[in-house]
């Protein structure tokens, strides 16, 4: 193994390691994404993956690291909308030919309690395969 991979699979194996909830890969396309931005700027995407604490996802444009925003999202196949505010954590990829961009982003806060119980109870039921 190079040098470069070896520091790629310890750095990957380091982001998995500080992970306090387990994540849950989406289907492309199947789970929607709606950003509001503190100036009122909408975003729509659509998710990578999900936990109880966060969630990654694309969209057309990068935001900042840091930024909190307004979050909109519809669980597949039209479960529930759960509604909160993220706060952006790192822009994980992004697609220079498109604009568009892979962000991470942790729960500050959901709407309600419902929308939080409404997770966790979604993301055990065991319809997602766990993310890599």
């Amino acid at each position: 193994m190079q040098v470069a991979e070896l520091v790629k699979d310890r750095s990957a194996r380091t982001d998995r390691d500080r992970r306090r909830h387990r994540r849950y890969a989406v289907r492309p396309m199947y789970s929607s994404i709606r950003i509001r931005t503190e100036n009122d700027r909408v975003l729509d995407g659509h998710i990578h993956d999900l936990a109880v604490g966060g969630v990654r996802f694309e969209c057309d444009e990068p935001l900042p690291e840091n930024a909190r925003v307004q979050f909109e999202i519809e669980l597949p196949g039209g479960a529930a909308t759960l509604r909160g505010r993220a706060s952006i954590i790192r822009l994980a990829d992004e697609d220079a030919r498109t604009g568009s961009a892979v962000l991470a982003a942790s729960f500050d806060r959901f709407e309600t309690r419902i929308d939080s119980a409404t997770l966790t109870r979604y993301l055990e039921q065991g319809c997602l395969l766990r993310a890599a």
